[in-house]
Order: structure tokens, then C-alpha cells, then sequence
């Protein structure tokens, strides 16, 4: 994206050699089998995998991150035979989102960010046709696939001790916290066994009568509900964004919950998806589609930033306490003070914190960026050390910091069951 931080330093062996040191100094201050999550995109995330191993590190898992809202950055093939020809293509319409039902236009877009992406994109909306026969041969091909994926490597330091056990004992480190990530279910689904479990062996005349239809009603929801653990679903490799959660129910429509039961219509992923905080009430049992195994939100507008107007300046505008300014077209757009351009959710950040720290451990982040990682983890009650290089973004970290911990002091507990 043009940054400097987010180049590849020469080619792929200078970037495997720096990222090496990066995580080799990570595992010396790390105890024997703790843990780490490192953020990849997956064009090159065997590129991190490879200087994870060079460091020390063992590979124990990749969590993928799925979402619906990636931009395509891809070469249009027939456009740039155009160009090459010095051929103009006429423009024949105007670039019409999915979904949309009304034409497309700038003012519609939230800040000056989206109305960068669309713009440049979409070669200012315009679509155009081929202008040569070479141009109309490849019409429609491209370079890139659409991104909507980030993984996340999971990776241990070697024990130190000759069996987990002895190494958890040790050093309160080799071990996930499995059912601190599990997502919840609600009391329907518990309560929907029980009463399947005693349909299928209700008493007959001549003892115990196995009702098929409750049985295989049972199976389902013993699978559903990992054989009736009350705590919750297993946690997966696999996290969802909303609108990748919503895609995935809207596709699946109408399911059955076993013989019996009436077929009921698939509920809408909520706001605060599968992670909730401890006494939000937002428990997703068997009514909702499968998004319900695996879903957090990708952060808001409004998340990212929280706790900075009146602290800095617009990137625009340069207003400290201006909430909207006018672009170059005279349309008022939101101003924008959060720059980062891969700002993680608190939720996914809170749940993959909780995932690998031990009681009482410290969660180390050597690329703070704009702080989701530290504002994670002082909501789960852990300590914090962050490094972060980029001026900027240190500003942007420690208001968003700040203003998260001023807004925890001021409310009801948050933390995690």
C-alpha cells in the first residue's frame, strides 16, 4: 500500500532475514511454550512461516480471518491494451455497486477514504468499452483475486520441560485457554436436548421405547452442542467478518433442526457476534445459521475513532474538533484522524489475546500500529508491552488507549467469562 514499514526490503530472502531477527528476539524474552499469533496476509504468509521456523518458533496453526469487504486491486488486461494502442474507449455507464438500487455517487461515501478506494478503483466510476479487437479478446480478465481472507499464525516456543504438563507447571506457559474461547450457546439449545434425550428414551409397557425420530433429533443437537457441553462450541481456525457471517447465512436460507421440528427462517448475525462480553446477553444457540461457529466484526468507523476527536488533527482538514469538512466537490464527508490501514477489531483482537495468554501473563506486541492490541488486552486483564516506531501511529495508539481505559473505569466490568 505504499508504505514503507510494508515493503519487501530487497526481495524475499531480505525480508525473511529481518523478519527472522524481529522473531527471534521475541522468543528470548518469550518463557518456554508460550505462545504467539502472528498476523499474514496469505499471498506471503509462507514468507513469515519461513522466518517464524528460522527464529525457533514451531508452527502449530494458522486461524483464518474472513471477510466480505476487501477491495480487488487488480490490472484491467483489456484497458491496458487500450493504453498500449493509444486507443480512448468510450465510456457506455457508470459503476453500480451490488445491492444498490440507486446510481452510484460520491456523496453517498462516508469519508474521504472510501471515496479514494471507489474512485480509483472503478477509474472514476466510468465503465467503459474496448476500444480495439486485441482489447475485446480480453475483456473481463484481470491479475488479482478479490482479498478476503487474513491469516493468523499460531506458534509456540519449544518447551523447555519433557511433557506439556511438566512445562505448564513449570513456567504457567504450553497451553490455550480452550474454554475461554468457546463460543457460548444459550439456554434454548441446552434446554432442546434435554428434551430430546427424553423423548428418545421415554418408558413403554415393556421397558425403555426408542423413538427414531427423537434419536436422530438427539444425534444433531449432541453434535451440534459437542456431545451436551454447556460451555460452549470448540473454538475453530476459522473467524468470520459481519458481512461474511451474513453472506454465509443468507446463502444457506431455511435449515431443519431435526425430525420433528419445524423448519425455522436464519437469523441475522448480531452486532457483537460470537465473542461476547460477559453479560451482554448476545448467546447464539441452534436458531442461527452457520456463521454462528465462527464470527467477529471487522471495526466500525466509529471503533477506530473512538477517543481522538479533540485530541487530533483531521488527516484532511487538519480540524481537531471538526466531526465533518467539505472535499475538493463541495461534499461534506466525515472527517478521518485514524490513518492505520490494518486496524483489527477489539472483539477478534480480545478473543485471540485471551486465546494465548496464561493467568497473570503479559501479551507482547512488537508492531503496535494504532494500539487494538493493547486496548485488547487491558480489557482482558493482562499486562502489555507494545513497541510501535511510527510516530503517528503512537499518537493514534495511546489516545485510543486512553480512551478506552477512561471508558472502562466509567462502566460496569467487561471482563471476559
Amino acid at each position: 500500500m505504499g508504505r514503507e514499514w510494508d515493503s519487501d526490503r530487497g526481495g524475499r530472502q531480505a525480508w525473511v532475514a529481518w523478519a527472522t531477527e524481529v522473531f527471534s528476539g521475541c522468543l528470548r524474552v518469550c518463557k518456554p511454550g508460550a505462545y504467539g499469533l502472528i498476523w499474514a496476509l496469505p499471498r506471503t504468509s509462507h514468507w513469515t512461516a519461513w522466518a517464524l521456523e528460522d527464529a525457533g518458533w514451531e508452527v502449530r496453526d494458522v486461524i483464518h480471518h474472513i471477510f466480505g469487504t476487501g477491495f480487488p486491486k487488480s490490472t484491467n488486461i483489456s484497458k491496458h491494451i487500450d493504453k498500449a494502442a493509444g486507443a480512448e474507449r468510450e465510456v457506455v455507464g457508470r459503476y453500480q455497486p451490488p445491492g444498490m438500487d440507486k446510481p452510484w455517487n460520491l456523496t453517498q461515501a462516508v469519508d474521504e477514504r472510501t471515496v479514494a478506494v471507489f474512485a480509483s478503483s472503478r477509474n472514476n466510476l466510468d465503465v467503459t468499452a474496448p476500444a480495439t479487437p486485441e482489447a475485446a479478446q480480453w475483456e473481463g480478465w484481470g491479475t488479482a483475486l478479490k482479498p478476503a481472507c487474513e491469516n493468523w499464525i499460531l506458534v509456540r516456543k519449544p518447551l523447555s520441560e519433557k511433557t506439556i504438563a511438566a512445562n505448564v507447571l513449570r513456567w504457567g506457559t504450553g497451553a490455550i485457554n480452550v474454554d475461554g474461547c468457546k463460543i457460548p450457546l444459550d439456554d434454548k439449545a441446552i434446554a432442546q436436548l434435554g428434551k430430546a434425550k427424553q423423548r428418545t428414551n421415554k418408558p413403554s409397557g415393556k421397558g425403555l421405547h426408542h423413538d427414531p425420530e427423537s434419536a436422530v433429533e438427539r444425534i444433531t443437537l449432541e453434535q451440534e452442542i459437542e456431545t451436551f457441553k454447556p460451555n460452549g462450541r470448540w473454538p475453530a481456525n476459522l473467524v468470520l467478518s459481519e458481512d461474511a457471517a451474513r453472506q454465509m447465512d443468507e446463502a444457506v436460507g431455511e435449515r431443519v433442526h431435526g425430525a420433528g421440528h419445524a423448519r425455522e427462517a436464519i437469523r441475522q448475525c448480531g452486532p457483537t457476534g460470537l465473542f461476547p462480553l460477559a453479560g451482554d446477553g448476545n448467546r447464539y444457540g441452534n436458531t442461527s445459521g452457520p456463521s454462528r461457529f465462527f464470527y467477529t466484526a471487522k471495526p466500525s468507523r466509529s471503533e477506530r475513532e473512538a477517543g481522538l476527536l479533540g485530541l487530533l488533527p483531521c488527516r484532511v482538514c487538519g480540524g481537531v474538533t471538526t466531526q465533518f469538512h467539505l472535499n475538493d466537490k463541495g461534499r461534506e464527508v466525515r472527517c478521518v484522524r485514524n490513518i492505520h490501514p490494518t486496524c483489527k477489531p477489539i472483539a477478534l483482537m480480545r478473543w485471540l489475546v485471551r486465546l494465548v495468554t496464561p493467568p497473570g501473563g503479559t501479551v507482547l506486541d512488537p508492531f503496535a500500529g494504532s494500539g487494538t492490541t493493547c486496548i485488547a488486552a487491558e480489557q482482558e486483564g493482562f499486562e502489555y508491552l507494545a513497541c510501535e516506531k511510527d510516530q503517528e501511529y503512537v499518537e493514534i495508539a495511546n489516545a485510543r488507549i486512553a480512551y478506552r481505559s477512561e471508558e472502562a473505569s466509567t462502566c460496569p466490568s467487561t471482563a471476559s467469562n
